[in-house]
């Protein structure tokens, strides 16, 4: 999965929104008002393979380091939060990419206060409503 793909992937998040608010080389996928939560940050000026730092669940820190050592670790500047670097240069499996992505929308979606959180869409919305 690519860069591209994953932040194509992060965009259709409900409330989700890319900015630059660390200049033009750093790109952030936040969630939320008043400011929101970011869940993706990924430097954009250097070479590939990128790499991206995604928001994890403490207790799942060394889950995703452990399954893959060489392309998961800490993220730089964010030690001792619950982040992880992820190198996209193919090591990870799309599949776990979208999962760790999801989980980090979760837990910025989580640490909102409620009024700041994107409205949730109907989880019964796509059902058929015609049961013949």
């Amino acid at each position: 999965m690519t860069l591209d793909e994953l932040i194509e992937y992060g965009l259709t998040k409900p409330g989700a929104r890319q900015e630059f608010p660390f200049g033009e080389a750093t790109l952030v996928l936040k969630v939320g008002a008043n400011g929101g939560r970011m869940f993706l940050l990924a430097g954009i000026d250097g070479g590939e393979p990128h790499r991206v730092s995604l928001r994890c669940w403490p207790d799942e820190l060394p889950v995703w380091r452990s399954k893959y050592p060489a392309s998961v670790g800490p993220a730089p500047y964010l030690t001792g939060k619950p982040w992880n670097a992820v190198l996209l240069d193919g090591s990870v499996a799309a599949a776990d990419l979208r999962e760790m992505l999801d989980i980090s929308y979760d837990s910025a979606v989580a640490s909102l206060p409620r009024k700041h959180r994107p409205p949730v869409a109907d989880p019964g919305a796509d059902l058929a409503t015609d049961s013949a």
